[in-house]
């Protein structure tokens, strides 16, 4: 679909539209931007229990192209988790190292825990974080096309892991190929034993269901072309991602400084000396009724405190 925002020159009543790209290689990177609110590069606020934070998908300007043949954090993971298969970095054609097509961005926003994400494409859901991500691969003069058996290779790095299934398991980091249906091949799409496969659209919702964690999640997708008996020809890729950010919401605690009151909250401040042993210290609060909530925080990052002991209070 093309493009609202263009400009148009007219030169012997030819008219030359020059769409919304990002890109100093033959290959580029379009957006599709007739699809109101589906390429949001914008932080997204929100709130969790006692936390608010924001999501937001990897800025414009380093959504990037991938050198030709993978990175080589990705050949390194094709190798170790796929021995058995042969990967190629496609060759120059007329002297050109890259692609003559463009990767066509569709949609591209990061979720909140409200966000209906996937809407309207695919089934939503909330309660999360992540992001959407869909692009076209639209073949140039002389690129592969249907039916040179496309597909497409993922790899992701990121702070919580997919396994162990259903949730994975946060701050347990991550780098691996994503594979989808966990077929024994390196594609993000199963081929179903299709001699022709061709997959033009690549679509991801990488999601995560704990939203008061912070979370990073990177990935790097190459268009690949199957050439038989395991043997895979890598092009260009695409740099996309998406991460949240939380913190404790500031109407929940009182800041700690001097003896104070108003209207929310009463401060209270104590200090001692702290020695590099073992050393128990006990701090009375006449003034706090029984049952009422209280926060207390420590503070170890004060100068001279060279020794940095491991404090807690109960």
């Amino acid at each position: 679909m093309q493009s609202r925002q263009y400009f148009i020159a007219v030169l012997a009543t030819t008219f030359l539209a020059l769409f919304h790209t990002q890109s100093t290689h033959a290959v580029s990177i379009t957006y599709d931007t007739d699809i109101e609110n589906h390429i949001n590069f914008n932080k997204v606020p929100y709130r969790e229990g006692n936390r608010e934070g924001q999501s937001w998908v990897k800025e414009e300007e380093n959504v990037r192209v991938l050198q030709r043949g993978g990175t080589p954090g990705l050949r390194r993971l094709l190798q170790e988790q796929f021995p058995d298969w042969t990967f190629l970095i496609a060759p120059p054609k007329e002297g050109n190292q890259s692609l003559k097509g463009e990767f066509r961005v569709k949609q591209y926003y990061a979720c909140g825990n409200l966000t209906n994400c996937g809407s309207p494409s695919t089934f939503p859901v909330l309660g999360g974080v992540g992001a959407l991500f869909d692009v076209d691969f639209i073949s140039g003069e002389s690129d592969p096309q249907f039916p040179d058996r496309l597909n497409w290779i993922q790899r992701v790095v990121s702070n919580h892991s997919e396994e162990p299934r259903p949730y994975g398991a946060h701050n347990l980091k991550e780098d691996r190929i994503d594979i989808q249906d966990r077929t024994d091949s390196p594609y993000y799409f199963p081929t179903r034993n299709n001699p022709n496969f061709f997959f033009p659209t690549f679509y991801d919702r990488p999601y995560r269901p704990d939203a008061e964690n912070s979370h990073y999640w990177n990935a790097e997708l190459f268009l690949v072309r199957e050439l038989g008996n395991q043997t895979v020809m890598i092009y260009d890729g695409i740099s996309w991602g998406w991460r949240n950010q939380t913190k404790r919401r500031r109407e929940d605690y009182c800041p700690v400084k001097s003896i104070s009151s108003d209207d929310n909250c009463s401060y209270y401040y104590f200090s001692d000396n702290l020695s590099s042993g073992y050393e128990e210290d006990t701090f009375q609060l006449k003034e706090l009724t029984p049952g009422k909530k209280f926060y207390a925080y420590i503070d170890n990052d004060i100068p001279g405190n060279r020794c940095n002991p491991n404090t807690l209070h109960r």
